[in-house]
């Protein structure tokens, strides 16, 4: 599909939705069966010049865990089935809510999925691509250049580029924004990431109840935060049982503007919790040019 705008309503004043409430997709609002996607795409008509933007309704909840919206490029939401994705792409594309809201407006964001189950399968055969992204001013926490969240699937051989950026938000990553456990191998990412805090060029938060592993995947975007937990591949890995491989990144700049607070800018890693029992294996930070770190350093 290619030249076109979507747009979902549902109920933004914080009630319970429907299943399918509030949900969009560039392919599929939701997914709710076992199904093989191969060459699907959702883009911009260059030849026309007509957009592909996909609006979402404003979410006023306070907690991820109700009333979750999903935004997609290609799905919005992909149940617990074994499906997989390969040689999809979506290709200058805006991901957008339609007002401002409270905290956590939004929920799950991303360039491909906004939300995705563990059986799920992502670029086994060919890698899927999200080329071009950006966001409009009213999205908020848990955004991904790739994936919103990964709820433990398996996602190789992918890649997303453009602007994950936000003023004032946080939970951002370039590659995936909140991931509940799950699988990354050689993925790769450039979305510049911008926000408040729990910001990475790769995956911005990592959540405590499992662990996630990711192996030779690179980030390269500009990140900058205005609070803390900034960190040019991970946020804030808050499991403390993460396996990271040869991973690395390779851009030039990771910052806060906070004078205060705990800031924790770090190379690879704003954050880590103290009790970390996973492993960093052959992970590095590295660039031709100089990379300018600033903020108050975790170590």
């Amino acid at each position: 599909m290619q030249g076109t705008d979507i747009t979902t309503t549902g109920s933004s004043d914080g009630s319970t939705p429907l299943p399918e409430d509030g949900i969009a997709g560039g392919i599929s609002a939701v997914v709710n069966a076992a199904v093989d996607f191969d060459r699907c795409y959702y883009k911009k008509n260059t030849s026309t010049n007509k957009t592909a933007t996909i609006t979402g309704p404003k979410n006023t909840g306070s907690s991820p865990s109700t009333n979750n919206r999903y935004i997609g490029g290609l799905v919005g939401y992909m149940a617990d089935f074994v499906s997989s994705f390969d040689d999809c792409e979506v290709n200058t594309v805006t991901l957008a809510l339609d007002a401002a809201g409270g905290n956590n407006n939004g929920r799950y964001i991303g360039g491909a999925f906004g939300g995705i189950e563990a059986s799920v399968k992502v670029g086994f055969t060919t890698g899927c691509r999200v080329i071009g992204l950006s966001t409009n001013t009213h999205v908020r926490n848990y955004v991904g250049g790739f994936i919103g969240l990964n709820n433990g699937a398996t996602i190789k051989n992918s890649s997303a580029t453009g602007n994950n950026t936000m003023s004032n938000q946080g939970g951002r990553g370039g590659f995936v924004g909140y991931t509940v456990g799950g699988e990354y191998i050689d993925d790769q990412t450039s979305v510049n990431v911008s926000g408040a805090n729990n910001l990475g060029g790769f995956v911005g938060w990592i959540d405590s109840s499992t662990s996630p592993s990711f192996t030779r995947c690179t980030a390269s975007g500009s990140i900058s935060g205005s609070g803390g937990h900034i960190g040019g591949f991970v946020g804030y890995d808050k499991n403390g049982a993460s396996v990271y491989t040869d991973c690395g990144y390779t851009g030039t700049s990771v910052k806060t503007t906070a004078d205060s607070g705990n800031r924790y800018v770090g190379g690879f890693c704003g954050r880590v919790e103290a009790a970390f029992t996973g492993s960093f294996t052959g992970c590095y930070v590295d660039n031709t040019s100089t990379i300018s770190i600033s903020g108050k350093a975790w170590t």
